[in-house]
């Protein structure tokens, strides 16, 4: 049996863990090929949403990226498809 401080500790790691995923960004090909759709396609889908893209860089060739948990729950909330 695992005690109060062990509970403690797998709920601290949880926590952390989750708000890494929460940060994680992912890259609109790869939202893309999850979808197996064009990534233009996503993109104009992702706008209309009102999901942001992030820039990383200040430069025009700089990367962009969007947030996992705001695609991931975009994602959940698509209609099904049966």
């Amino acid at each position: 049996m695992r005690n109060d401080q062990d509970r403690a500790t797998i709920v601290t790691m949880d926590i952390k863990l989750k708000a890494k995923f929460e940060r994680r960004l992912i890259t609109l090909k790869a939202l893309a090929d999850m979808m197996d759709a064009h990534p233009s396609s996503v993109r104009r889908w992702l706008r209309e949403a009102g999901i942001q893209p992030v820039a990383l860089g200040r430069s025009a060739n700089g990367a962009i990226r969007y947030r996992w948990d705001e695609a991931d729950a975009w994602l959940k909330n698509l209609p099904k498809v049966s």
